[in-house]
């Protein structure tokens, strides 16, 4: 096993903001956002249900979503609610 003082030299420093410039932990964060909201999109939802990111709720803003589909109450003119 490696020393501790090795280990956390070559750690993620991903919540140290002296270490990281914003926009690597910006591209960083952009990335892992998108994989997760495809990979639950891709197969791991029950049908009904699909992720989004940066989907205002209210409350504590998260950063990937699960909502379930419902269908539209009643037909509306032109397609659109």
């Amino acid at each position: 096993m490696m020393p501790l003082a090795v280990r956390e030299m070559l750690a993620m420093p991903i919540h140290d903001w002296t270490r990281v410039r914003a926009n690597r932990f910006h591209d960083f964060h952009q990335c892992w956002t998108v994989a997760i909201c495809n990979a639950l999109n891709g197969s791991v939802l029950a049908g009904g249900y699909f992720a989004m990111i940066e989907r205002k709720t209210g409350g504590p803003e998260a950063d990937v979503v699960t909502l379930e589909l419902q269908p539209p109450e009643s037909p509306v003119p032109g397609g659109c609610r």
